[in-house]
């Protein structure tokens, strides 16, 4: 049963992806990416160190692809890039150290940031 609802999930998620706008897919990936944070801190906890690496390797993937997709050319968006790469290399730091130290605090500080951001952009809305 469970990889019935895997599966549907998966098609639900790819569904997502492909009729989304541009804006609507940053949301899934912050959305994605504080999913695999929390996920983390779970495995964490009951001391499962393979898919901790796994969950905090796809949470910096999704960070590395986001700082990747800034505009760093546009005169009038540069200043902003520069602060979202700087915040998402924080939040990189953030998750080494959380994965080297098994550090909770890390992992909530960087869920932290990664949701006010997050709402900062749904604050935008698709028209912006």
């Amino acid at each position: 049963m469970s990889n019935a609802n895997d599966a549907y999930s998966e098609i639900e998620i790819s569904t997502d992806v492909l009729t989304a706008s541009s804006h609507r897919l940053i949301q899934l990936m912050f959305e994605k990416c504080a999913q695999h944070i929390e996920l983390s801190k779970t495995y964490i906890l009951v001391n499962d160190i393979p898919k901790k690496l796994h969950s905090i390797s796809k949470a910096m993937d999704i960070l590395e692809y986001l700082r990747m997709c800034l505009n760093h050319q546009d005169e009038k968006a540069s200043e902003l890039s520069s602060l979202l790469d700087s915040l998402y290399a924080y939040l990189q730091k953030n998750l080494v150290q959380a994965n080297a130290n098994n550090d909770i605090q890390c992992l909530d500080e960087a869920k932290k940031i990664l949701t006010e951001l997050k709402s900062g952009w749904d604050g935008i809305g698709e028209s912006a």
